[in-house]
This record gives C-alpha cells, sequence and structure tokens, in this order.
C-alpha cells in the first residue's frame, strides 16, 4: 500500500476512510487510512486509492509519500540508484 505523511494528509484535507492497526519498525499503531490521488507527471501516471497515514516529517524523513505497490503494480520502471531518477518503460 501507498503510504503519505499524516501532516500532509491532513493539510490536503484527505478524507479518513477507515483506521488499521499497522506494525512496523516501532512496532504496531493504529494509523489512519486517507483517500487521495497521486499524480507523477514524469512518468505519465495518475492513480487514485488508499494512502496509510505514517509519520514522515516526525521521523525526520526527507520525503511526504512513500509509493507502494499499488502504484507500480500497472507498470514497470527503472530507477538509477546514484541519481534517484525514474522511467518508466512503455507497454
Amino acid at each position: 500500500m501507498n503510504c503519505i505523511d499524516s501532516l500532509v494528509a491532513e493539510f490536503l484535507n484527505l478524507p479518513v476512510i477507515d483506521q488499521e492497526p499497522i506494525a512496523g519498525v516501532h512496532g504496531q499503531e493504529m494509523l489512519n487510512i486517507y483517500l487521495g490521488r497521486i499524480s507523477v507527471p514524469s512518468l505519465g501516471v495518475t492513480q487514485s486509492g488508499q494512502f496509510i497515514g505514517v509519520h514522515l516529517t516526525a521521523g525526520g524523513k526527507g520525503y511526504s509519500v512513500l509509493l507502494g505497490r499499488t502504484f507500480l503494480r500497472h507498470m514497470k520502471t527503472a530507477c538509477d540508484g546514484t541519481s534517484g531518477s525514474a522511467m518508466r518503460e512503455t507497454r
């Protein structure tokens, strides 16, 4: 599943559609599930769906979204780990 920073989700007024207990490296926590849409113009992809609200900013991360298999499952991508650039292969 995809994740969004909980503070960003609140700022964007994304609707909370559920709550689930989610386990991670810091143990289990009840987290909000938001309904949202993400667009990555450079990959030509826009998708709507569920996003788990996680504490990325509060945890000191430099990003506000984590894309998971629900986003990536319909495409083939190549990522350059050194530069961080991504490219979508067309089908």
